[in-house]
């Protein structure tokens, strides 16, 4: 059916504590993992991530993946292999049914009767578009809402020496995914964006503080000197010094203006 996934098989990986599988992939279909007891630590191309119990991965055709079970208890999955709908957007690789519907869709994908073929394969690919929709959905926050977390967190962490993995595990998602998503809601990707957020701060304290660069750039993570004027002129076309001076004199010509009227 046009606009649908189409479901190629669905089944389960029964409660093993040593379980692996070695590093592969799949070229022609795209692979669902649902975890519903245990812990499963997956690599699935440069990122390396542990799905829990009620977490979901997914593994893109043409991505290579390794998987094995970690912790003591046994791992136990149920797992889709499917091909994604023409044009469909593509999902986020790791997320959480916050809801418990993903796992309700796939149970009921599973005790689906093989007989009457046509049927029950129409049924489980709408039960499918379903559980994809669900997942991209709870792991896709709100307008505004990650915007809004990041910059609190980077505000109070801003002299930290901060990285994109990071800032990732604060959101709670994978880099490739955090990286994606971020950018879409800020136009800017999440480095560029803490670059302009210790800029701004430099320039706040340039402006109502007398501190030197020096004792500025560590308080907002540039840093020494050479690296905050460096960063500052990039962003501002000005010189820290230069900067400060500017707007220090244009303050008194404003003062100045003011006692006059």
């Amino acid at each position: 059916m046009d606009g649908l996934p189409t479901v190629l098989h669905i089944g389960r990986v029964y409660p093993q504590r040593h379980w692996a599988m070695k590093r592969h992939l799949h070229e022609e279909d795209s692979e669902f993992i649902f975890v519903t007891a245990g812990m499963l630590e997956a690599r699935i191309g440069g990122n390396v991530v542990t799905a829990r119990r009620g977490d979901a991965l997914i593994y893109p055709r043409g991505t290579w993946h390794a998987e094995k079970s970690v912790g003591e208890q046994p791992l136990e999955t149920l797992f889709i292999s499917w091909i994604p709908a023409p044009g469909s957007e593509a999902p986020p690789i790791h997320g959480h049914d916050q809801h418990g519907r993903i796992e309700m869709l796939l149970r009921w994908m599973a005790d689906l009767p093989s007989h009457s073929e046509g049927e029950s394969d129409r049924v489980r690919n709408v039960l499918f578009q379903a559980a994809l929709y669900e997942f991209a959905q709870v792991q896709r926050p709100a307008s505004g809402e990650l915007e809004y977390r990041l910059r609190r967190y980077l505000q109070n962490h801003l002299a930290e020496p901060l990285s994109l993995d990071d800032l990732a595990k604060v959101a709670g998602m994978t880099k490739y995914h955090f990286v994606r998503t971020f950018r879409e809601l800020t136009g800017l990707p999440p480095m560029a964006y803490l670059r302009r957020l210790r800029v701004s701060a430099a320039a706040t304290l340039l402006l109502n503080t007398a501190l030197p660069l020096k004792a500025i750039a560590p308080q907002v993570g540039l840093g020494d000197e050479y690296h905050l004027s460096r960063v500052f002129r990039k962003e501002n076309g000005l010189a820290p010094s230069q900067f400060r001076r500017e707007r220090a004199l244009a303050a008194e010509r404003a003062r100045k203006g003011n006692a006059k009227t």
